[in-house]
């Protein structure tokens, strides 16, 4: 059980309490978990999630820039869920985890512009 369905039942959540949380498809089959939320400082909304997947205790883990708008919580699966196509996902992979580390800042400029090109293709 996940802090996420621990929590009181109301509309807002901790981004800690996100942070950890299963990614599936609507099927069950796990894609990852939510590593950190990147938030847009300006306008204050969630830009996107960055996934981690595979490695072992952290070690040798893939980070992926998930749209926070391709992910919805499903109770019944205690977990984010995606519909994400693989190939598209592959689109979204970034280099390393500490770019994320201590905030947007950090971010190399190709892979800002990797995640804007992925948003705008799976929005479509």
């Amino acid at each position: 059980m996940t802090a996420i369905s621990k929590a009181p039942n109301h509309p807002l959540i901790a981004s800690d309490r996100i942070e950890g949380t299963l990614v599936r498809r609507p099927n069950g089959e796990k894609i990852g978990k939510i590593k950190r939320l990147m938030i847009d400082k300006e306008g204050g909304t969630i830009a996107y999630a960055v996934m981690s997947f595979g490695g072992l205790f952290g070690l040798g883990d893939n980070y992926y820039q998930i749209p926070w708008s391709l992910l919805k919580y499903n109770q019944s699966l205690d977990a984010y869920e995606s519909d994400i196509p693989d190939e598209q996902l592959a689109k979204t992979r970034v280099e390393r985890q500490n770019h994320f580390s201590n905030g947007c800042s950090r971010v190399m400029p190709d892979a800002q512009a990797r995640h804007r090109r992925a948003t705008l293709s799976l929005t479509r």
